[in-house]
């Protein structure tokens, strides 16, 4: 509705006025009445009307001094007079001061009402004008902003429609609505808000998707901030609000706006809520982060996928308590990949880093993770394939050595064979050798020899070969330690075994 004042020093004539014309019908609210020209100067600078009707003959100060004085002072102001027929030649030099009606007395209703309609029509055009204008000039300021922050580099050169705030101070936040919010409602909310805050100081909001970035001209961020995260939260929003506590001219908000988006992703990294200043994220004291990888060497020497995981768990937790930038985090993810991969490279299984450092580059992937969480997810999915991967090519590595030292052991059972020696063919120290050895070939190395040995006396004497040759060509020198071993495995002396292989033995030599 547009204000109007109606000024006539004849009280009928106000109160006709005021009763005989449906106001509201035609937009406009009659917010006050003056009965000469100065009591309707006095009204019109309170009220501060869209509109005055006055009557030109009255005391005090006159119609025409009235709207003279008007149209210096609020231009803007629409004017309809009226006045006798006799002062008709005022109606002239009344449309220089602007005026868009003139009304002969007595006042014709219909002729009022349809000045009126003019004035209203006037205003809506008017005020459609100012709304494109404020329109395209606050899309220009935001583009400048937007221009500004995207080239966050030296001092930039205000344009032009950020002219007249050059050199006041402003602070800088970014707000991201979580789940599922109408960003419409939410903008409108965060304007009111700021228009609550600012008022007529200045403030802009530059949207892009789900994030709003908005300046406030104000020395005190730390208190802005936390009466917008008050509303915000007194809504029922989910929302993170990242802001900087210190301010900037606008030519220099550019490192305020880099700042308060690693504030932000900071707080999506960790997936917190709420308010979060850039000088108070990420400042715990640190500590050594470097046990974790000597802890994961020692359960890759150990083959233990559980142990690696437990590991990687430990890692992860304390790497979270530290908060890292997530820049950071990222940088240790990868380290704890390359300490694995380097490890496993080193004992001999560089397919570790063929097959899983060139299909992919694990910082690109961990860029990709939209937090901590998945992060961490990715590089322990990571080492629990890799570490399958190492048991797979360490497994068919100790079995290519097992199976070395086996035919090792089938070549030379004749030989005076030791467990060192055959260890040391392998590579291995012996204890472990002669526990890897068991639980390969289900039997120690030890039986393992006498079991090729017995097996070959087997086919020496069922060829028919006397039983002191065949004792010393499977390595016996001592033919009753043979016949017990032979017993012990046979289950029968090695006579006995002829005997009943050949059934009508022609040798007659015991042992």
């Amino acid at each position: 509705m547009y204000k109007a004042v109606i000024i006539d020093d004849e009280p009928i004539v106000l109160e006709g006025l005021c009763r005989m014309v449906p106001w509201e019908e035609l937009g406009i609210t009659v917010a006050g009445t003056a009965r000469d020209g100065r009591q309707g100067k006095l009204l019109i600078e309170k009220i501060h009307p869209q509109l005055v009707i006055t009557d030109i003959r009255m005391p005090e100060m006159d119609g025409m001094e009235l709207i003279r004085q008007v149209a210096v002072e609020a231009p803007e102001t629409l004017l309809i007079i009226f006045s006798g027929y006799s002062e008709f030649q005022y109606a002239k030099e009344a449309i220089s001061y602007g005026v868009i009606g003139y009304l002969e007395k007595p006042v014709d209703i219909e002729e009022l009402k349809t000045a009126v309609r003019r004035a209203g029509k006037i205003l809506d055009e008017r005020a459609e004008g100012q709304k494109r204008q404020q329109q395209e000039q606050q899309k220009a300021r935001k583009e400048a902003l937007y221009r500004l922050m995207a080239e966050p580099g030296e001092e930039h050169e205000l344009p032009e429609v950020l002219a007249a705030y050059r050199d006041l101070p402003f602070g800088l936040a970014i707000c991201e609505f979580t789940g599922k919010t109408d960003s419409d409602r939410a903008l409108r909310v965060l304007e009111e808000a700021l228009q609550e805050q600012q008022g007529s100081s200045f403030w802009e909001i530059v949207r892009s998707g789900r994030r709003y970035l908005f300046f406030w001209q104000t020395r005190q961020v730390e208190k802005k901030a936390e009466k917008l995260r008050q509303r915000l939260a007194g809504d029922g929003y989910g929302f993170r609000l990242a802001a900087v506590k210190e301010t900037a001219v606008l030519q220099k908000c550019g490192g305020l706006y880099r700042k308060a988006e690693s504030a932000l992703e900071f707080l999506g990294f960790y997936q917190m809520r709420g308010l979060g200043f850039f000088e108070e994220l990420g400042k715990k004291e640190r500590k050594d982060l470097s046990g974790y990888r000597e802890a994961l060497q020692r359960a890759i020497r150990e083959r233990s996928r559980e142990q690696v995981e437990e590991a990687a768990e430990q890692a992860f937790a304390q790497m979270e308590a530290e908060q890292l930038w997530p820049e950071q985090f990222r940088q240790e993810c990868v380290e704890m990949l390359y300490t694995c991969v380097e490890f496993m490279a080193g004992a001999k299984k560089v397919q570790i880093r063929d097959e899983f450092l060139k299909k992919e580059l694990p910082y690109e992937k961990l860029e990709s993770c939209g937090n901590a969480a998945e992060a961490e997810s990715y590089i322990r999915k990571l080492l629990a394939n890799m570490m399958e991967v190492y048991q797979e090519q360490e497994a068919r590595e100790l079995h290519y050595k097992i199976e070395k030292a086996a035919a090792y052991i089938r070549k030379h059972y004749r030989e005076d064979i030791s467990l060192a020696q055959i260890a040391e063919i392998t590579g291995m120290n012996p204890t472990y050798f002669s526990a890897l050895f068991k639980k390969s070939m289900g039997i120690s190395y030890s039986q393992y020899l006498v079991q090729v040995r017995m097996e070959k006396a087997k086919e020496l004497l069922e060829a028919g070969e006397k039983i002191m040759d065949v004792c010393e060509k499977v390595g016996y020198y001592n033919s009753r330690h043979f016949s017990e071993c032979f017993k012990k495995y046979v289950k029968m002396t090695p006579k006995e075994y002829r005997n009943a292989v050949h059934r009508n033995p022609k040798n007659t030599d015991e042992i």
